[in-house]
């Protein structure tokens, strides 16, 4: 049909150029024709009617050269039998139109606008967006990627092949929960609405565990009933496992084990050591003690060649309950690399560092500070303590390094226990029995003491859930008169205003020593204000300016708005819409005109992305939550 109708069109517009109709044999150069200035083509000659003598006849023929319309060439050229006369055509339409007068131009003119092309469908732009993906770093049990290209704007998928993946707001994606040398597989996909699905790969393997602390042992301090076992390399940040075939093992420093209790010694030991620590290989080592073996030096009698300790001096004569002790002494050595110096009260505190307080390490005087421990789970019987003072040097061979207790001081101090102190709570009252929220309760008591010169904890006034146990709103106590032994004490408190209404006591408090409950208060809640009405919204007169659009072009959106109970009005949006899956883009903020929030005309101008498919696109009026209203749809065409 389409192809008929073209024909038609093109006969059209060839009769109304003159194009003859007679026979072509009768135009040739000289022939007789029969309307001056009538015109002729013929094989490619166009011939004009002119007036020779009395006669009009054919002139001479010129050869007529093809017009381009676009990028096609027309050629017009007679049919054979198509007369030269030029005739009048009738228009197809309903009304008749006259045909236009023959122009004297050689080239064929059509007139385009009777010419109609249907365009073929314009495919809809596709596009997506290609994660690109770097390896950032690894350990042997993670390892972290970026994603060069990240957009907030995409949905992001993360899919690794082992562990699991976490993301961050920049696009660093890490990966846990992984064993060493492992290969990883990750698969990242980038997706949103419009937007073709767009995937990557990376192929990860986690570190390998780092090598192994092999332990270096050596045996040292060997008797018939004990010897130590000191690791040469030891590393705290390694967890260290020490195992004998026979006896008991004892750490008495760090990296340094004490075995005895062994038996005979007929028969050799072995100690095994083992060093573990995450991301490491383990690693393990074996010391034997020979049967028989023993050191140079027992370890009741070890040579103080290397050091000499004198000037003994303590800060006390008696170790008290939370206090403190200074012990100074002077060290003369002649060791060529002096080792570090600890001191420890046995069985009590852990080796703690002397510090050099003047000369050198060579010959200088050193000070050991201790805290006695004060928590009464921690007190001390009333005994005699060893104050040990305990030097780690090289022995003989230069390579070894010993740690022993080269000099026991035994201290006679009595570690003085002191007397459990007592509370007694009396007298406690509240000015007021029943409250409201917001409103205070003074309270007022008297507290006895015994063996006690400051509170170890605040003494605190508060109240109680009586239903849990739970304290609220407390606030310390102040002394109005007496003194810590016989007080009179007073203290305002008041409950949280969000305090639901009930029956609460009241509570003295020293955390961890004194709990005593008082009076109880009634607290009477206001009732719960109102919920706010609910606003309301209705949108009338939304129109558009434009009802189709090109790709990039604007559109301008005009609508009413009428509110109640909603004084403040944000967020109002005018935006387009995909009508296939309701996903809104695009928006613009609307802008009032006239009228106000509860009454008004507002206007918006908003376009669609360049990369918008073809298609239908409704106008939406909204505010988040709470208002979506259809308007009209705009088509948006190619450019």
């Amino acid at each position: 049909m389409k192809r008929r109708y073209v024909s038609a069109v093109l006969a059209l517009g060839l009769a109304s150029i003159g194009i003859p109709t007679t026979a072509s044999a009768a135009v040739t150069a000289g022939a007789v024709c029969s309307k001056i200035g009538s015109t002729a083509t013929v094989a490619g000659y166009q011939y004009t009617c002119i007036k020779s003598g009395k006669k009009l006849v054919w002139g001479k023929g010129v050869k007529v050269v093809a017009k381009k319309i676009g990028d096609s060439q027309v050629n017009v050229t007679p049919s054979p039998g198509v007369s030269a006369t030029p005739v009048t055509t009738n228009s197809p339409k309903p009304a008749s139109t006259p045909s236009p007068s023959v122009s004297p131009s050689p080239y064929a003119t059509i007139d385009t606008s009777r010419i109609i092309v249907t365009p073929s469908p314009t495919p809809s732009v596709v596009t997506q967006l290609i994660p690109k993906l770097t390896l950032l770093s690894t350990t042997f049990n993670s390892f972290v990627i970026q994603i060069v290209n990240y957009d907030p704007s995409f949905n992001w998928r993360i899919e690794p092949s082992e562990g699991y993946a976490s993301r961050d707001g920049n696009g660093k994606v890490t990966v846990t929960g992984l064993k060493p040398s492992q290969p990883v597989s990750v698969r990242v996909t980038a997706s949103r609405p419009q937007f073709k699905d767009g995937f990557e790969t990376i192929a990860v393997e986690t570190s390998p565990e780092s090598d192994a602390l092999v332990p270096k042992l050596s045996i040292l301090g060997e008797t018939n009933s004990e010897f130590y076992v000191k690791i040469e390399n030891f590393d705290a940040k390694f967890m260290w496992n020490v195992e004998s075939t026979r006896g008991t093992v004892e750490e008495k420093l760090p990296g340094l084990y004490r075995i005895y209790n062994f038996g005979s010694t007929v028969d050799p030991v072995f100690i095994t050591v083992s060093s573990s620590r995450l991301g490491f290989k383990p690693g393990k080592s074996t010391a034997i003690k020979n049967a028989g073996a023993t050191s140079s030096t027992s370890n009741s009698s070890l040579p103080l060649a290397p050091y000499e300790i004198s000037e003994i001096q303590f800060s006390t004569d008696k170790l008290r309950f939370g206090g403190a002790l200074e012990a100074k002494f002077k060290v003369v050595s002649n060791d060529a690399n002096p080792s570090p110096i600890y001191c420890l009260i046995d069985g009590v505190i852990n080796p703690f560092e002397a510090s050099l307080t003047s000369g050198n390490r060579k010959d200088g005087f050193w000070s050991c500070n201790s805290l006695i421990p004060s928590n009464p789970l921690e007190r001390m019987p009333s005994e005699n303590y060893d104050f040990q003072i305990v030097i780690v040097y090289f022995n003989d061979s230069g390579k070894n390094e010993l740690r022993k207790v080269v000099s026991t001081l035994h201290y006679s101090g009595i570690i003085q226990t002191p007397p459990t102190p007592t509370y007694s709570v009396s007298g406690l009252v509240v000015n007021k029995t029943s409250i409201t929220t917001g409103q205070s309760v003074t309270v007022t008591f008297n507290l006895v003491t015994t063996n006690l010169s400051n509170f170890p904890q605040p003494l605190t006034v508060l109240f109680g859930n009586i239903n849990d146990d739970q304290y609220l709103g407390g606030v310390p106590a102040t002394l109005v008169s007496g003194n810590i032994s016989s007080g009179s004490y007073t203290a305002t408190v008041s409950l949280p205003t969000i305090t639901p209404g009930g029956s609460y006591p009241v509570y003295v408090v020293i955390k961890g020593f004194l709990s005593v409950t008082g009076p109880m208060v009634t607290l009477t809640a206001p009732p719960p204000p109102p919920p706010p009405p609910t606003p309301t919204y209705s949108v009338s007169g939304i129109t558009v300016n434009k009802t189709a659009i090109t790709t990039g072009q604007s559109v301008t959106v005009n609508f009413n708005l009428s509110t109640t109970n909603s004084p403040n009005l944000s967020g109002l949006y005018v935006l387009f819409g995909n009508i296939n899956d309701d996903q809104y883009f695009n928006g613009a903020l609307a802008t009032r005109v006239s009228g106000d929030v509860s009454s008004g005309s507002y206007t918006a101008t908003l376009s669609l992305p360049t990369i918008t498919p073809v298609g239908s696109y409704p106008v939406y009026v909204f505010i988040k939550g709470l208002l979506s209203v259809t308007g009209p749809s705009v088509a948006v065409n190619s450019p």
